[in-house]
């Protein structure tokens, strides 16, 4: 049965659209990173050690800004919240072209982009947490469906925008001019009819407080399941554009068409789980999907052949789509008073890993070379793995003294 909520946020297409086009941006500025990294260090003729800090700076303002809205977020402040968000994200997009011909100020601003990205996709998170309590595996992986969208387009808008002659921070103010409508359609007050309803909640879940929360050995392997998945993540679109260039000798059209694949299979991954998201076991997804990408993400750097290294990047993408959607539904499942801090504590844990992975590959593919460096990424999938097999056995096993759930089912 739908609660009064549920049917009150799908009728309100206003609101819909303005997420569904949030995360759709958001795809499209993670999708294009890869590529745009190629441009940036022959801009700032970054020496190998030093091409992951944008990156690094990036993840840095996402990792701020996702802690303080572990903090903040409230149901009834998500008109507050989404507004500031996107009006601080657009201003930010639009400041890039103009002031980026110095390096430190163009770190300034990807510092406040990762920012205004890490609060705005909480925000997003826990909105449809909050909302679709008892299908939130469906929804989130709906609502980050778009977020994969972006971010198989983002590739190919840079790859347009240099094949016209421009300069690569023509790309930051089209996607600004892009996210103008959000700035639009979050402040209308009429969009927040649902906020009284988490009075319904209070007699769900079974912890009582933070402290609780914070004592789990579950919630810490989900915090660190998620810093080790989006450092996989990222690390594989940040770099597998230089690996295919510099290793594999492939131009920078076809190296940017890999991460565009591997994106669109991002796409078909989250359509097929949404269709028969009923039917999986939850926490078995999530080894299955961390552990298969792991590999063909090893495949694809061991691979010589231009057609394998695709087929091979797709196939990691379409098993990686569905982790991070269903690691917050996990999370927001086991701990459901928590919706706020659990989502905005597992997206700073992988703020964490967005931030550093990305680089450590850099100063170690400078001592190893980028053809050994790049190993590290399928590693992290691989512990990763064995994160989600400890998690679901000890749930499932009853090794938690406080009440919680087994995995089954949830979410």
């Amino acid at each position: 049965m739908v609660d009064s909520s549920e049917h009150s946020f799908s009728n309100n297409w206003e609101l819909k659209l303005g997420s569904y086009l949030g995360m759709l941006n958001l795809g499209i500025l993670s999708g294009a990173m890869g590529p745009l990294l190629v441009e940036i260090s022959g801009f700032y003729q970054l020496e190998m050690a030093k091409i992951g800090l944008p990156v690094l700076v990036d993840g840095t303002g996402y990792l701020l800004g996702t802690i303080i809205m572990s903090f903040i977020w409230k149901i009834h402040r998500a008109r507050l919240i989404l507004s500031l968000s996107s009006v601080s994200l657009l201003l930010v997009l639009c400041g890039i072209a103009p002031l980026h011909h110095r390096f430190e100020i163009f770190l300034a601003l990807m510092f406040l982009l990762g920012f205004s990205f890490g609060f705005l996709s909480v925000a997003l998170d826990s909105l449809f947490s909050e909302i679709y309590r008892e299908n939130r595996a469906k929804y989130l992986n709906i609502l980050h469906f778009f977020f994969g969208l972006g971010s198989f387009f983002g590739p190919l808008l840079v790859i347009a925008i240099l094949k016209s002659r421009g300069n690569w921070p023509v790309f930051f103010l089209l996607v600004g001019l892009c996210h103008t409508p959000m700035v639009l359609l979050f402040p209308k007050k009429r969009n927040y009819e649902f906020n009284g309803y988490l009075e319904e909640t209070e007699s769900i879940g079974h912890h009582t407080g933070i402290k609780d929360l914070l004592g789990s050995p579950v919630f810490w392997a989900i915090i660190l399941a998620m810093f080790l998945h989006l450092g996989m993540e990222v690390s594989f679109g940040a770099w597998i554009p230089l690996f295919l260039k510099n290793v594999r000798n492939m131009s920078t059209a076809m190296a940017s068409y890999s991460v565009s694949l591997f994106w669109f299979a991002f796409l078909v991954g989250r359509a097929l789980y949404t269709r028969l998201s009923h039917k999986i076991d939850l926490s078995l997804s999530l080894i299955v999907g961390t552990g298969g990408a792991a590999l063909f993400m090893g495949l694809t750097f061991l691979s010589k052949d231009t057609g394998l290294i695709l087929s091979f990047a797709a196939s990691a993408g379409l098993l990686l789509s569905i982790v991070y959607p269903n690691l917050i539904a996990l999370g927001a499942g086991i701990f459901p008073k928590h919706i706020g801090f659990v989502t905005g504590t597992l997206s700073a844990s992988g703020g964490v890993g967005y931030m550093f992975f990305p680089w450590l590959i850099g100063p170690i593919s400078q001592s190893l070379g980028l053809g050994k460096g790049v190993f590290v990424i399928p590693m992290l999938g691989f512990g990763m793995m064995g994160i989600l097999i400890f998690l679901r056995n000890s749930v499932n096993k009853g090794i938690e003294s406080k009440g919680i759930p087994s995995l089954r089912g949830i979410g």
